[in-house]
């Protein structure tokens, strides 16, 4: 039989029987939690990529960016995602202060708004699509970071009431969801009356109010004493094909970037991720 059941004795059914209710999730996880997850995952990831995305394109088009380049910057743009190994173990392995998560998250969170005001706010003449395709870049690491870590959160307080982690996920997804949803019925009037950059300008809300919660602690973060640290590193290195790897897919991504940005020829890029995979 099974020694250590997912849910303990009862408890699946009694979380069953209480449905979907944000006062039991405040009950079990706190109100800081649901609020961290609130502005990194409803307004960040759910709204406010739902609503700069579809003016990319727009935006690569008023450049004259031909379609082959086009895919190249959008595949560029979108490597942040595929670095979040990398994310995960600089976090891990280099805390700031003490802390894993919340200063990696405000450090992006920081260059995000920087990169999003500026394609906001400069005209097309000042704002090379190099540039451009670097503030995306940055957007997006953003977005991939803070998703990475509040996950990571999250799936450690699932771990500890079990019972309820269904619940959870539906709160996480039904907002992340409703967020998309709301950004996708108005990111087309906002670009007919309000310009192409216009998204941008709006998003830098959802994107800043996670700050907010960062800097309260809402990710409940206590600092690991230098002794603890060098112990969690040096079991961290032993692992020592994890982070080959993980430093490997570093390299790859940031050849990758250069390229992409620097290199207007679809078949130098073509060849150096034939060489990268």
């Amino acid at each position: 039989g099974e020694l250590s059941p997912l849910c303990p004795a009862g408890g699946g059914d009694a979380a069953l029987q209480e449905g979907f209710c944000l006062n039991a999730l405040r009950a079990q996880f706190g109100s800081r939690l649901l609020i961290m997850l609130f502005t990194t995952q409803h307004l960040m990831k759910g709204f406010a990529t739902s609503l700069t995305g579809p003016s990319v394109s727009f935006i690569y088009k008023a450049y004259r960016v031909p379609g082959p380049q086009a895919q190249i910057f959008g595949g560029v743009t979108m490597l942040p995602w595929a670095m979040k190994p990398v994310i995960g173990l600089v976090s891990d392995a280099f805390p700031i202060f003490g802390y894993h998560k919340a200063p990696y998250m405000l450090l992006s969170t920081v260059a995000g708004i920087f990169a999003c005001a500026t394609v906001g706010v400069t005209p097309q003449d000042h704002l090379r699509i190099q540039c451009v395709v670097a503030c995306l870049f940055m957007m997006q690491m953003q977005f991939s970071t803070c998703d990475l870590l509040a996950e990571a959160k999250y799936a450690e307080k699932m771990k500890s009431k079990p019972q309820y982690g269904p619940m959870l996920m539906t709160y996480v997804w039904f907002g992340l969801n409703a967020g998309g949803l709301a950004a996708t019925a108005l990111v087309g009037p906002m670009m007919a009356h309000f310009g192409i950059r216009s998204p941008f300008l709006a998003a830098l809300i959802p994107m800043s109010l996670v700050i907010v919660p960062l800097l309260r602690n809402f990710m409940e973060e206590t600092p690991r004493s230098p002794e603890q640290q060098a112990e969690f590193r040096a079991q961290l290195m032993e692992q020592k094909a994890a982070c080959f790897l993980c430093l490997l897919m570093f390299a790859s991504t940031i050849v990758l970037t250069v390229l992409g940005i620097v290199f207007d020829s679809a078949a130098i890029n073509a060849v150096g991720a034939i060489c990268v995979a």
